[in-house]
């Protein structure tokens, strides 16, 4: 048995150092060496965020960090400062991923409300049946507790931040990176009517099913069974899909645009 040196204490391990190391081979005095340069360099550290943390792993850390705050204490409290701090970050990292806080407060918003990846159905036969899992996988996400509690405080402060109603427009602009976009565009297209508005349709398909289940919770916020409400939600967003598709059918056998006359959202 051999005894490697301490690179910590700089000397022999020892009982007293408490880094005392026994090897039985080259190859393991090589790695034991290796984690214990590590653990020194980790003493030597100064304080602050560990530099093996991804970047993606800061990201988040910082948005959870700024939503609880939204959620606790209101858009007027969570400032940059307290967002740090809240996160465990210094100042410096914040600001180099998100130079302004507006530019948080879109990464938010569009995290949190706007991006997500549906559920791989294999049980999906039809395109109906596609729209019914990706509005079904949306409501889903968006009618949970934390994120209900996030929409509460954009609505608060839209009126008071012109930075939350630009980004509120922008992201509902976004149709290219829009999933129910993409999806109502190409179905158009499949059935020859490319020069439908996409946005308009969109706002109408999400009115008829998640939009009505949001504003319903918004407003009555009502305690439900988590399996019985999960079940009504799927079932009522693959009502509504169906509706809408119907009537789309039907205003194309009319030899209509289905949004031809309709009052744009203003």
């Amino acid at each position: 048995m051999e005894t490697i040196w301490c690179p910590i204490h700089g000397q022999e391990g020892s009982v007293q150092c408490g880094c005392r190391q026994e090897i039985k081979s080259d190859v393991t005095v090589q790695i034991v060496a290796e984690k214990t340069s590590a653990t020194a360099a980790a003493c030597q550290r100064p304080p602050g965020r560990p530099p093996e943390m991804e970047a993606c792993e800061r990201r988040e850390k910082i948005l959870s960090a700024a939503c609880e705050l939204l959620g606790q204490y209101g858009y007027g409290a969570a400032s940059m400062d307290r967002i740090a701090q809240s996160s465990g970050m210094s100042k410096r990292t914040l600001y180099q991923l998100f130079p302004s806080r507006k530019e948080l407060l879109h990464a938010l918003i569009h995290s949190r409300l706007f991006c997500f990846a549906p559920q791989c159905r294999k049980t999906v036969s039809t395109p109906d049946e596609e729209l019914i899992g990706l509005l079904q996988d949306m409501a889903h996400k968006i009618l949970k507790v934390e994120r209900l509690g996030l929409i509460r405080v954009i609505i608060s402060a839209a009126g008071e931040s012109r930075d939350i109603s630009d980004i509120m427009l922008n992201l509902k602009n976004g149709g290219e990176t829009n999933i129910l976009h993409g999806w109502l565009r190409n179905y158009c297209a499949t059935h020859g009517h490319e020069n439908e508005n996409i946005q308009d349709l969109s706002q109408h398909l999400f009115g008829m099913t998640v939009g009505e289940l949001l504003l319903h919770s918004l407003i009555n916020n009502p305690e439900k069974d988590a399996t019985e409400y999960s079940q009504y939600i799927d079932q009522y967003v693959a009502s509504g899909a169906r509706l809408f598709l119907e009537g789309l059918h039907a205003i194309w056998a009319r030899g209509e645009h289905a949004t031809n006359r309709r009052p744009r959202i203003v």
